[in-house]
């Protein structure tokens, strides 16, 4: 439980009053330490984590594994030409994550808020713990996401293109990203997000098992089209993310001053919304962290906004406060629930050592 506390704890480093070290380099340590701690972590850490690793050993004898996704399989093998322990592994497929999440934070945040991000990452579990403990295809699927969002923000689609495809080939969700070009291309108004948050409620309390089963198999889900909705999925976190998203559509336009902040915040909204619907099913909620993801700039750049705005008043403080303190009371919840469950493949947190 100790180690939990130290990941949620780390990003205030980039916080640190010392001349000697600028945020550039606290950022660097900060992330190292992140992925050096979930790359060391024992074999059982991560629920599908013992699977990936039998596979690894797998690929190097055989060069092939029953995943559809190819571009794993090969780089699964080309690991193992380096060395067959699972420590190697989770190395290369976090670096494969952390290098463009620095990269993306660096380039997409004032530095001022670089320690926000890095908190907003590890405060969401699935982010975080998740991504690098558990999903390795996706891990290394999002990061090759990363990396398009940045083109697309660039209006560089071919590239864009190119880069979702060739994460597609570490796990198949990472299509769900050509999403993007519709809501980075809509005109978005506070009019038309009203309405798409209407349409993510109704699609939250509505009988939908059918929509979802066929969008499932779509994106290589089809084994997850009867899991059981996410424990989120109350009526009472349906209505505060409800409240919380159509304050947001209220002052949308004061959360954004250019088109390049706006990129983010649409990704943003979007992201939010598609929360509501994405609860209904643990698969869904995979793919939104990618969303979430590549939206992380979103939050800072808000709460740098809300003091320029008074349409956004006092909104804004209670808005960024209140944040806070849900992502704190969720990750220590999330860490909690694992705790009292006994999910021994988390709690207690083991090095491979």
């Amino acid at each position: 439980m100790i180690m939990y506390a130290v990941f949620l704890v780390i990003p205030f480093l980039l916080y640190i009053k010392i001349k000697s070290i600028n945020k550039k380099s606290v950022l660097f340590f900060s992330m190292f330490l992140l992925w050096l701690f979930s790359s060391l972590r024992d074999g059982t850490i991560g629920a599908d984590y013992p699977v990936y690793i039998y596979y690894f050993k797998q690929i190097a004898v055989y060069k092939t594994a029953y995943f559809r996704e190819k571009g794993y399989v090969l780089f699964n093998y080309l690991i193992s030409l380096i060395s067959t322990h699972y420590i190697v592994l989770a190395g290369f497929i976090n670096a494969m994550f952390f290098v463009p999440l620095y990269y993306y934070i660096h380039k997409n945040v004032d530095k001022k808020y670089w320690g926000l991000a890095l908190f907003l990452f590890v405060a969401n579990p699935y982010m975080y713990v998740q991504t690098s403990f558990n999903i390795l295809r996706q891990c290394c699927a999002s990061g090759i996401l990363l990396f398009a969002a940045e083109s697309l923000k660039k209006n560089k689609k071919i590239l864009f293109v190119i880069w979702v495809l060739l994460a597609s080939q570490f796990h198949r969700s990472a299509l769900g990203a050509f999403t993007l070009l519709l809501i980075t291309h809509v005109h978005w108004t506070r009019k038309k997000w009203f309405i798409v948050a209407i349409v993510s409620f109704l699609l939250s309390i509505l009988p939908i098992q059918m929509i979802i089963n066929y969008v499932a198999l779509f994106f290589g889900y089809g084994g997850y089209t009867t899991f059981e909705a996410s424990l989120l999925n109350n009526p009472a976190y349906i209505l505060l993310i409800s409240f919380y998203v159509f304050v947001l559509c209220r002052h949308y336009n004061a959360l954004f001053t250019s088109s390049s902040e706006k990129f983010f915040i649409d990704i943003f909204m979007f992201t939010s919304c598609f929360l509501l619907f994405a609860i209904r099913n643990d698969a869904f909620y995979r793919v939104r962290i990618i969303f979430s993801l590549i939206a992380l700039p979103a939050v800072p750049i808000i709460f740098n906004n809300r003091k320029k705005y008074k349409s956004f008043g006092i909104y804004g403080l209670i808005y960024s406060q209140l944040y806070l303190l849900y992502n704190v009371g969720f990750y220590c919840s999330y860490i909690l629930y694992l705790f009292f469950t006994n999910k021994t493949n988390y709690v207690p947190f083991r090095f491979f050592f």
